[in-house]
């Protein structure tokens, strides 16, 4: 598992990361079920509106943990930094081409495809 740098210099003691990690592993079980039961419950609004507020939270603390600890982290070290960008750039076209390409994505289930126009 990968602690951040600030975590880890702000934790001085085995027992503190220990127990840190224990926290991780009962609360991420318990996160991976709660978004099951709200993705296998009948589509509504509210479930829509739920479901999003997780994934936006979900996405926030990884954008946060990506951009302001480790990139920050790596970019600091003085060794190959244009090499370590061109990466960073390649990583992200190829994960934007993936899902670009990729028929199979399916729609949210609060999208609702347009109605087929048809003689009024």
């Amino acid at each position: 598992m990968y602690e951040s740098p600030r975590v880890v210099m702000t934790l001085p003691h085995s027992f503190q990361m220990l127990m840190g990690n224990m926290f991780f592993c009962i609360t991420a079980p318990l996160g991976l079920g709660l978004g099951m039961g709200i993705t296998e419950m009948q589509a509504s609004f509210t479930t829509a509106a739920v479901s999003g507020t997780l994934q936006g939270i979900a996405c926030g603390t990884f954008l946060y943990v990506t951009f302001f600890e480790v990139l920050p982290h790596e970019m600091n070290s003085g060794e190959n930094r244009l090499l370590k960008l061109l990466f960073i750039i390649l990583g992200f076209s190829a994960v934007c081409g993936v899902l670009y390409l990729d028929p199979d994505i399916k729609r949210p289930r609060c999208f609702q495809e347009p109605l087929p126009a048809g003689p009024t």
